[in-house]
């Protein structure tokens, strides 16, 4: 049951952090070049994480629900 909570709360902060993420490169021109580049979710986890956010690549092939 711990397991269960603690992984649903790891969804849940990955997923508003990814949100954080894109949000910040519709704002930073810079960032927003550096996506143009990403071609596999890994990249995309790894830029991320460079800018300050964590989110999980299994999480990006899933939709998303605001």
């Amino acid at each position: 049951m711990v397991d269960s909570v603690h992984r649903t709360q790891m969804n849940t902060m990955s997923k508003e952090n990814f949100i954080k993420f894109f949000e910040k490169s519709s704002r930073d021109r810079g960032l927003n070049e550096k996506l143009k580049t990403i071609s596999v979710p890994d990249q995309l986890v790894e830029l991320g994480k460079t800018e300050g956010f964590d989110f999980l690549s299994s999480r990006l092939m899933m939709p998303l629900t605001l």
